[in-house]
């Protein structure tokens, strides 16, 4: 046996190779065709990694901005006829290194719902594919001004350059919330051109690994470009070497990240001329919100519309904190949406039950609420058998817990006679508790049943159909960016980004806001969102900037197929509205 290594030869050990290193960086580039009912689009998927340089905002004096972390970026770029790219949309490239041209995009061309493996072989070299910035003539956009272009002698000061055209398409950039979520849900679940398939046609019974992924012909991608952004810490996204990973898990820092990876990809893709959106999902609506206003605020980048998925505005709406009335408030109308899901309300539609259970929160039960042991015997039964009879639970429950009932206990407790507890998720899914008469869920029961699938898709997808190599963990949800770090201002609270979104209202006048939100949501409540939107500190002509839509369907709306669909519609009426004059 050779000698064991000493402490200082350990020292003077090189690092463990990573063969993995250079590949990751490159990005890949592969064409596509999405099949859709209003014909073909032809379009170019990029994935690869844009560098996150912050320069060093708020100092005494300007500076060269260093890199920081590489931000993993998906973009779906369309483009005329095959070869035919847009103005300016010069794919990721953003000074890489070794950007490799994955595919010529032949996997893309197939009837929608086909599968297929393997697609995206390396190097198409169309001229209009290349990474820009590789020297060539025909990555520059038509139009383009060029210095070896002008004539000679024509120097003069007042000489006006050739006009660049504009990209007509609207860009959507899309992330997810957490913190320490990936985009893969909006990812392969709504935006994008191929879809997760999770559950059967029911939308909760789960299907048998391993997944499929089926073409979106609905996608958002037949009239605009889509940038997904993983922030820090998330999906591939890892900080550089020599930096530490915290310094971006944080309320502002998370903001300061991904405000900065819009405007730099907005800059190097020449798309400041073009209508511009962003979508959020959970803690998502509430990064979204304060980008729109740092974007505006600080670099005169107005978007055109900003898409919130799922959950309110305010921390309070989804707290049980002793003393706090906000949540068990805001969630009653979930609870009896669940209910009626679960066949509590025979004989009822679902309007005419959240109908009744939002009149009742937003009178009685929030007097109830405030009034505390202040409320006399007479109005404690009236108040108990309302309560009990809008959320399916038994009057001696709900006065046991004093007519507030916390989410965790509502799962466990709906369905304990069939043994079941509902999801946090998608009250529509069931599940188990380990131990039967458990005051909380153990387990969500919808992340039971989508985690695998999701996780599944992105992986193949990436690297099977786009052509993108990477061999470190794709975080699909992580806690390696807790602690989450709260805003230094003690009196601010980062989950309550009501102020950003007035303050993004008022100075952007033109701006405008779908909000999507989920019945049968027990994660964010609807009536929460609904209550935020109430509280918007704008005069009355702005409220009509923000235009709301529920759907029969959970958290992740587009679970359900017929909701993922109506969902699709909503986006798609929203940006035409918000990009016309």
């Amino acid at each position: 046996m050779g000698e064991q290594a000493t402490a200082a030869d350990r020292d003077c050990a090189p690092p463990l190779a990573d063969p993995n290193a250079a590949r990751r960086l490159q990005a890949s580039r592969t064409r596509h065709v999405l099949w859709t009912e209003q014909g073909e689009v032809a379009y170019v998927a990029t994935a690869g990694y844009h560098d996150l340089t912050l320069e060093n905002v708020g100092g005494d004096r300007a500076r060269e901005a260093n890199t920081k972390a590489r931000v993993f970026v998906t973009e779906y770029v369309g483009i005329g006829q095959a070869g035919d790219a847009h103005d300016g949309d010069r794919q990721a490239g953003d000074g890489q290194a070794g950007d490799r041209q994955a595919g010529d995009g032949q996997a893309g061309d197939r009837p929608a719902g086909d599968e297929h493996d393997g697609d995206g072989q390396a190097g198409d070299g169309q001229a209009g594919d290349r990474p820009a910035g590789d020297g060539q003539a025909a990555d520059r956009p038509a139009g383009d001004a060029h210095a070896g272009d002008r004539p000679a002698g024509d120097g003069q000061a007042g000489h006006r350059p050739a006009v660049t055209r504009t990209n007509p398409r609207p860009v959507i950039f899309v992330f997810n919330g957490g913190p320490g979520s990936s985009s893969v849900w909006l990812h392969l679940g709504l935006f994008g051109p191929r879809l997760a398939q999770a559950v059967a046609k029911d939308g909760v019974t789960p299907l048998a690994p391993p997944y499929r992924l089926v073409d979106n012909p609905h996608s958002p991608l037949r009239y605009a470009d889509l940038v997904l952004i993983d922030p820090v810490s998330t999906g591939y996204s890892r900080v550089v070497e020599g930096e530490k990973a915290d310094q971006f898990h944080g309320v502002e820092e998370d903001v300061e990240s991904v405000t900065e990876i819009i405007r730099l990809w907005v800059t190097r893709h020449r798309r400041w001329a073009s209508p511009l959106f962003i979508a959020g999902e959970s803690y998502g609506v509430l990064r979204g919100s304060a980008v729109t206003e740092l974007l505006a605020r600080r670099h005169g980048l107005y978007l055109n519309g900003l898409i919130l998925i799922s959950s309110p505005i305010t921390s309070g709406r989804m707290r049980f904190d002793p003393g706090s009335i906000l949540g068990a408030h805001a969630f009653l109308p979930s609870y009896a949406a669940v209910a009626w899901y679960h066949g509590k309300h025979p004989g009822r539609s679902l309007p005419e039950v959240v109908a009744e259970a939002q009149e009742f929160a937003d009178t009685q039960y929030l007097w109830a609420l405030n009034q505390g042991n202040r409320l006399a015997p007479p109005d404690q039964e009236a108040v108990i058998s309302q309560v009990a009879g809008l959320t399916g639970l038994s009057r001696n429950y709900v006065e046991a817990v004093r007519w507030s009932i916390d989410k965790r206990r509502f799962q466990a407790e709906l369905l304990r006679d069939r043994g079941l507890t509902v999801g946090e998720i998608d009250g529509r899914f069931t599940g188990w508790n380990p131990d039967g008469a458990g005051e909380h869920v153990a387990e969500d029961p919808t992340d039971q049943v989508l985690k695998g699938a999701f996780a599944g898709a992105i992986n193949h997808y990436l690297r099977a159909e786009l052509g993108y190599e990477n061999d470190l963990s794709y975080e699909i949800i992580t806690d390696r960016v807790r602690p989450w770090r709260q805003p230094s201002d003690p009196f601010r609270d980062g989950t309550n980004v009501l102020g950003s979104l007035s303050a993004a209202l008022r100075r952007n006048r033109r701006l405008k806001v779908l909000y999507q939100l989920g019945y049968f949501d027990l994660c964010t409540p609807y009536w929460g969102a609904v209550s935020d939107v109430a509280k918007l500190q704008v005069p009355p002509e702005l409220i009509a900037n923000v235009r709301i839509s529920l759907f029969e369907a959970g958290h992740m709306i587009y679970v359900d197929q017929a909701s993922r669909l109506a969902e699709l519609a909503d986006i798609e009426r929203f940006v035409t509205e918000a990009t016309g004059e």
